[in-house]
Parts: structure tokens; sequence; C-alpha cells
């Protein structure tokens, strides 16, 4: 497994990557950063900036290509082989116990 503590948050948002609910956001403003959402269901989103550079920086996941023309388009983040090994050790360990 990785070396993050995989918090229910984490693991939740890990899985909300994998079921592509969380998108990159380019910001015009030089002066704003760019910004992470999770749109965990129809009509919520939040922002998860944080989790999604602790989860990058343990190379669970990575960005994807742009959703469109612009450089400011946004872009899907998806997981890698590292990030898809960790929801299937997850999964394992809870079938494990039924």
């Amino acid at each position: 497994m990785a070396d993050l503590n995989m918090t229910p948050t984490r693991v939740a948002l890990l899985r909300g990557v994998a079921a592509g609910q969380v998108d990159h956001h380019r910001t015009w403003d030089v002066k704003k950063p760019d910004y992470d959402v999770w749109k965990w269901m129809p009509g919520a989103q939040r922002r998860v900036t944080t989790d999604i550079a602790k989860l990058r920086a343990a190379k669970l996941i990575e960005v994807g290509p742009a959703k469109g023309p612009s450089m400011y388009a946004s872009q899907p983040w998806r997981l890698t082989d590292a990030g898809r090994q960790v929801l299937a050790d997850l999964d394992a360990t809870a079938n494990a116990g039924k």
C-alpha cells in the first residue's frame, strides 16, 4: 500500500477519482491557485485540493487530458496502477471479513 495514511476521506476521494468525479481546474488569475473539485453527488461539490495533492504525491493518481481545447479546460484526475492496487487491496481486506 502507499506510504500515505489512507483515512476514510482519502479512500472515498480515491473512489471518487476512480468514478470520474474529481476534476482539476486551472485559473486565469495568476494570484489564485489552481484547485480540485469533487462532485460527489448531483448538485454537490467540495474542494479537495489538499487531499488531491497528497494522493498525487503518493503516486496514486495523475491528471488526465483536458476536457476541451482551452488550456483552462478542466482535467479529470485518474488512478495510476498504484492507485488501482490500493483500492483492490482495500476491497480484498473488506471482503475477507465477510
